[in-house]
């Protein structure tokens, strides 16, 4: 059996990022994590990316981002081959990604080591970490317990490497923007927190990428149909692009009329007139591609039948976590599984697990037989406990409110449809948190905000500044 507390590979390259060649040494490691006994009950593993051409003193001041992905129950194998690792999954084309090896990696010029240093973050049961008691299941597999588990793998992380007076940052996508925000707090850990004991570590920014915050009101007030129109209309211009709009022309458009028209329509219901219904219907058709009727018939909603019909024309299926990506449409496959059906994550999941397991383990000199969990569903994932002291955007607020120098930079896609950029724009009008420290950019990519070179230019430029900005 392989010892999952004893983990330590060290390796280490270099990458030429921000216009200059950059030296780096990493440490793929794991972290145990104790039960009240005191024995080991899981394991984090990180991958630590350091810079190595600084002085000892440049080097203990120099920043560090901590980044992970979400699920719950993901490893941080998207981030760090998608953007953020010196080495990234070579996608020659990102919308027709290899689905069958080999798969390879090359050099990534939008990893950020050039500002900062990077650790890559596999929470408890996912990648190389490891659950290693099920009766410890409730201790980790929930947000607060979550949150407190990686905040004392930071803690410890920050004395092991003598990093106490380095900035720190957090990046997390999808579920890994509510952790972010739990997080935040639980590095504070005051008396009511799930550690129990003070921490005092605050942090200098948070990026919230795919974002899935919660923000504490409850159900939103507003609409799902009103949410998600605009990430509709985005859609229709990739597959069916409008003449004489631009992609941002035609979103913008849309979220006019959102505001302005839609909310109003739907908050009248049947009170509208027939002319009013009909006149509603007809822009919701322009900016959709439906067809007026379907939006007559249904309320003047928008169905979850959407991805389905958006290239009806052509027989395609688009993408939940990225609309831009399209197979043929699903007929006679029986249960639909909602990720490896999916046409985006069915599409581009086989190059990042083939590379992990491949390229990158032999690039990271992991000669352990050990097997990587990109993903888990059952025993993570469903089993998840979303029971919180505070929701991660109440923790959020707080944490702003005492460090008056903290920051938040929230980045979409606007072909996500899982975390749309409709939902992002409204949980940040309605989170309280001083828009005077709020960054909000929306790129030309989906859930995974890196995929395509154009979309990966802005977000690398973007999270450089961010990381900079003083």
């Amino acid at each position: 059996m392989v010892p999952y507390t004893d983990l330590h590979f060290e390796s280490s390259g270099s990458v030429r990022a921000g216009g200059i060649d950059i030296p780096y040494r990493v440490l793929s490691e794991s972290m145990s994590l104790n039960g009240e006994d005191g024995a080991p009950d899981a394991t984090i593993f990180s991958y630590s990316y350091l810079r190595c051409d600084l002085t000892p003193e440049e080097a203990r001041r120099r920043p560090v981002l901590f980044a992970f992905n979400g699920g719950p129950g993901s490893s941080c194998l998207w981030l760090h081959l998608g953007l953020l690792g010196p080495t990234r999954v070579r996608l020659e084309n990102p919308l027709l990604p290899p689905i069958t090896p080999p798969y390879g990696l090359e050099n990534n010029p939008h990893c950020p080591l050039d500002v900062c240093d990077v650790v890559l973050i596999d929470p408890v049961g996912t990648g190389y970490a490891r659950l290693l008691q099920e009766t410890a299941a409730p201790r980790y597999l929930g947000v607060d317990q979550d949150a407190a588990a990686i905040a004392r793998f930071i803690e410890a992380w920050l004395t092991r490497q003598d990093r106490w007076d380095s900035p720190r940052y957090l990046l997390g996508e999808s579920y890994g923007t509510m952790r972010c925000g739990e997080l935040a707090s639980a590095l504070m850990a005051g008396p009511t927190s799930h550690a129990g004991r003070l921490g005092g570590i605050p942090v200098n920014g948070v990026v919230l990428m795919g974002s899935a915050m919660l923000n504490g009101m409850g159900k939103e007030p507003v609409e799902p149909s009103a949410l998600n129109l605009p990430t509709a209309a985005a859609t229709h211009w990739y597959h069916h692009p409008v003449p004489g709009k631009t992609l941002w022309e035609f979103v913008e458009e849309c979220f006019d009329f959102v505001q302005n028209e839609y909310v109003r329509a739907l908050f009248a219901g049947s009170r509208l007139t027939e002319g009013e219904r009909a006149g509603t219907a007809q822009k919701l058709s322009r900016f959709t591609g439906l067809p007026a009727q379907y939006f007559i018939e249904n309320d003047l909603r928008l169905g979850e039948d959407f991805l389905g019909l958006c290239c009806a024309d052509r027989e395609l299926d688009a993408g939940l976590y990225d609309t831009r990506y399209v197979t043929p449409r699903q007929k006679k496959l029986g249960v639909h599984d909602t990720v490896a059906d999916d046409p985006a994550m069915g599409l581009y999941t086989p190059a990042f697990v083939g590379a992990m397991n491949g390229a990158k383990k032999r690039e990271l000199g992991i000669n352990a037989p050990l097997s990587y969990h990109p993903i888990v569903f059952k025993d993570i994932n469903f089993r998840w406990d979303y029971q919180c002291k505070r929701t991660p955007m109440e923790c959020l607020r707080g944490s702003m409110r005492r460090n008056r120098e903290m920051r938040i930079f929230f980045a979409t896609g606007c072909y996500d449809a899982v975390t749309t950029m409709g939902y992002v724009r409204y949980v940040v009008s309605q989170s309280g948190l001083p828009m005077d420290r709020v960054t909000v950019k929306e790129y030309e990519s989906g859930h995974m905000p890196y995929l395509g070179e154009e979309s990966a230019v802005r977000l690398a430029a973007d999270l450089r500044g961010f990381l900079q900005a003083k």
